[in-house]
């Protein structure tokens, strides 16, 4: 790509992001001149920066076009709900221009673009992108929404790898939902258009539909019901046996963190307890990030959900069931109460009947899935998160340890 002369440089951070979006030829310009839309390959855009000054999102000058893809997205924090609520009425109204540090570019594309690597088909149409930059860690990656701008709907989403553990993530994704596709005729999750099993870059299906609150319904118990493979068995021993061998070799490799000590120690004494138990439960596919950010309501009233990159084929269940409440009390509420929460919402109820669970067995599933979360969070990378996470649910485990013998 190249800058004009007359342009302040964009950083070469954000150069590299901008060529992995946008096809070969197309030039990017800082302080371009007013939008034309007579100009048909241009594009202009929006850029978002966050606290660090780092680029966390590109929005489309046209706001009826950008807020299509927008409307799916919704904090659920509370300060957080309502600056993206101001966001998205200056935005609507034009007004963008006020807010404190935002800047504009223009995306020169050349007269042959050529979408094809990111899955579009329609040679009469380019479509618009509404680009996310992950925050910055381990497995950060680009989400680019493409929105026609003739259908105005987003009909696909790319995931692009900006650092070594999201080219393993999504390809991981892919995996997962090619798989789904095939066992399950109604979509429950997005399809896959296209991979790049080189670059780890993958264009999916979007599936329409409105987020999910933060209550657990029966629309997640029946999804999770349809998730159970009952031709399929394990156990809380053989689950524990892996869990343990991969948080060996997770110790071998950060020998110089004594801080850890006391969560591995902890992990340690839960996991022997837990390695006793040979009940036997039917294998499951976790989501493993199954959260109402990542759940929508299609139109026809179904449960779908996205971003299946922490998904395993072989999980325990009640695994998304306690992850659903833990992440929510760990992000928001700090309480510290999610198994008693979990246990007394009527819908859970019902899912631990249709397994014949018991609340001791409960207890056992509980503590394993707080220590299969806390082992993912150490294996991507992110240390520090994973100790705020062990700080977390140390008190929870620790008190539940009489139902883990």
């Amino acid at each position: 790509m190249s800058n004009s002369p007359h342009s302040l440089p964009l950083t070469e951070s954000a150069q590299d992001l901008l060529t992995r979006i946008f096809p070969e030829g197309t030039s990017v310009h800082q302080n371009p001149p007013t939008p034309n839309s007579e100009d048909d390959l241009s594009q202009w855009y929006w850029v978002i920066s966050g606290k660090s000054g780092d680029i966390r999102w590109l929005v489309p000058n046209e706001a009826r076009l950008g807020q299509i893809a927008l409307a799916e997205w919704h904090p659920f924090g509370f300060l957080s709900g309502i600056k993206w609520h101001v966001f998205n009425l200056l935005y609507a109204s034009g007004l963008l221009r006020y807010l404190p540090g935002m800047a504009q570019i223009q995306i020169k594309l050349p007269p042959q673009s050529d979408w094809s690597t990111l899955g579009w088909k329609d040679e009469d149409s380019t479509p618009v992108s509404v680009i996310y930059v992950g925050t910055p860690c381990a497995t950060q990656k680009l989400i680019v929404f493409l929105v026609h701008p003739h259908r105005k709907q987003v009909v696909s989403v790319a995931k692009i790898p900006l650092a070594e553990g999201a080219k393993k993530n999504i390809l991981h994704e892919a995996d997962i939902l090619e798989t789904l596709a095939e066992q399950y005729p109604t979509p429950i999750a997005p399809s896959v258009i296209c991979r790049d099993n080189t670059l780890g870059r993958t264009t999916q299906t979007h599936l329409a539909g409105a987020l999910m609150n933060r209550t657990f319904t029966r629309l997640h118990r029946d999804f999770l019901i349809a998730l159970i493979q009952p031709a399929s068995r394990t156990s809380l021993k053989e689950k524990s046996i892996e869990l343990e061998h991969r948080l060996q070799a997770i110790r071998l490799s950060l020998p110089n963190l004594p801080d850890l000590d006391p969560a591995f120690s902890l992990a340690h004494q839960a996991l022997s307890s837990l390695k006793t138990d040979t009940t036997p439960f039917p294998q499951c596919y976790v989501h493993g990030d199954f959260a109402p950010w990542n759940l929508k309501c299609s139109q026809s009233g179904q449960l779908i959900a996205v971003d299946w990159e922490s998904a395993s084929d072989s999980g325990l269940p009640l695994q998304d069931i306690f992850h659903f409440f833990w992440i929510q009390d760990y992000l928001f509420e700090k309480k510290g109460t999610t198994f008693k929460m979990a246990l007394q919402n009527p819908a859970v109820q019902n899912y631990l009947q249709h397994l014949d669970i018991d609340t001791t067995l409960s207890k056992k599933l509980y503590g394993y899935s707080l220590l299969e979360y806390w082992c993912r969070r150490l294996e991507e990378g992110s240390q520090s998160d994973a100790q705020q996470v062990y700080n977390h649910f140390a008190s929870n485990l620790t008190q539940h340890m009489g139902g883990l013998k």
